[in-house]
């Protein structure tokens, strides 16, 4: 049985609206649009935001994923140099700052003074954290253009993950969840919709299906993964 409106986050329902699944007919009804949440704390949790950066070494360039803020342009994959910190604020218009995401293993860098500077709302990277960084769920939202990396591996980021450049750079996603009365992962068979690009359409679900008390946890993959 699919959940009820999510509710458990409040910033979640002003972030959309209200979407009500149908159990007759087994589909969500009046797809939701995300909007900016009113008010949220000042500060993100964060590593120490010098690491993985060495200036004067010869560049180290890895893979990841922009998201900017303004949901017109899109999700891109860029080469970049992992070593270069100018070139890590460019990417977010200002300083630099790191949330770790799980499930896979993640950085999401983010501007550190986003909010206190006024930059717009990234629903989409708020949308990523929420499900990939849970002690931040419901709590905090993403101002300003974010990039997506993979774990520091000897003291640098490496590679956003494969799933995750599919995820966000392809077309076809599933959502799953794991429930207390189910073995292994279950893929969700509707879909609620949003003013994002597919990929934010399953984060947006996999977030509305945590409100179902049963369900333990929520992934994002490629279509055909399992």
């Amino acid at each position: 049985m699919m959940p009820a409106p999510y509710e458990a986050f409040p910033d979640l329902n002003r972030l959309h609206r209200e979407a009500v699944w149908d159990p007759h007919t087994g589909h969500w009804t009046r797809p939701v649009t995300p909007t900016a949440p009113a008010t949220t704390p000042d500060h993100l949790p964060a590593r120490d935001k010098g690491a993985g950066r060495f200036p004067g070494k010869p560049p180290t360039m890895i893979k990841i994923v922009v998201v900017p803020a303004d949901p017109a342009l899109p999700v891109r994959l860029v080469d970049h140099d992992e070593t270069s910190l100018r070139a890590a604020q460019t990417l977010v218009g200002g300083s630099i700052e790191p949330i770790d995401f799980t499930s896979p293993a993640a950085t999401l860098y983010v501007n550190e003074n986003g909010k206190v500077d006024g930059l717009p709302r990234n629903g989409r990277a708020t949308l990523l954290t929420w499900v990939h960084a849970p002690q931040l769920r419901g709590k905090d939202v993403i101002a300003g253009d974010a990039y997506l990396t993979g774990p520091v591996r000897r003291g640098l980021d490496s590679d956003a993950s494969a799933d995750l450049i599919a995820v966000l750079t392809g077309t076809a996603t599933q959502v799953q969840t794991r429930s207390r009365h189910r073995r292994g992962w279950t893929t969700v068979p509707d879909r609620v919709d949003t003013a994002y690009d597919t990929p934010f359409d399953a984060y947006a679900t996999a977030l509305l299906a945590l409100e179902d008390p049963d369900v333990l946890d929520v992934r994002v993959l490629p279509a055909g993964r399992s």
